[in-house]
């Protein structure tokens, strides 16, 4: 091998090490965005009153919990309830609103994403709070498989 054959590889080596962080950077953001779009498919459900793309998105066995205004007054619901629900609304009926959204992903296949959020109802703001989803990568698609938010009425601030 020739000395130029021998700083070849070597160069090879540390061009592809230095490579490798954007790759993985750009890889990161694509996966945070596929997390944003997989909740957004959900909201988007919810306001066009579209049973099918909420279930599409939600896992069978995902899991919704809600703190009320009062700690006591813990509710819990099921895929099913909320899909059934939703079968019930007009478009417009429900929109959540997220704001300050920060998702973090894993490797793993497990994602969260934690907003403050207002909820309106038929136009006129309902309850505000934070909301944090949980989703799981599963057959090459994110799945919510849990759903936690306060509701906080007299603490949505302004705007």
């Amino acid at each position: 091998m020739s000395r130029s054959e021998g700083c070849f590889i070597p160069g090879l080596a540390l061009g592809l090490m230095a490579f490798l962080p954007l790759a993985q950077a750009a890889t990161k953001g694509a996966t945070e965005k596929d997390v944003r779009a997989a909740v957004q498919i959900l909201i988007d459900g919810w306001r066009e009153a579209d049973a099918a793309k909420v279930e599409q998105i939600l896992h069978p066995q995902a899991r919704f919990v809600t703190l009320r205004a009062n700690p006591e007054d813990l509710q819990t619901d099921t895929p099913d309830r909320l899909i059934s629900m939703v079968k019930r609304l007009s478009p417009g009926n429900w929109d959540d609103r997220l704001k300050e959204a920060e998702v973090r992903v894993d490797d793993t296949g497990i994602a969260t994403l934690w907003a403050r959020y207002e909820f309106f109802i038929d136009g006129e703001r309902s309850h505000c709070g934070r909301v944090l989803f949980q989703l799981y990568r599963l057959g090459g698609a994110w799945k919510v498989i849990n759903f936690a938010d306060t509701h906080s009425p007299g603490h949505c601030g302004a705007g």
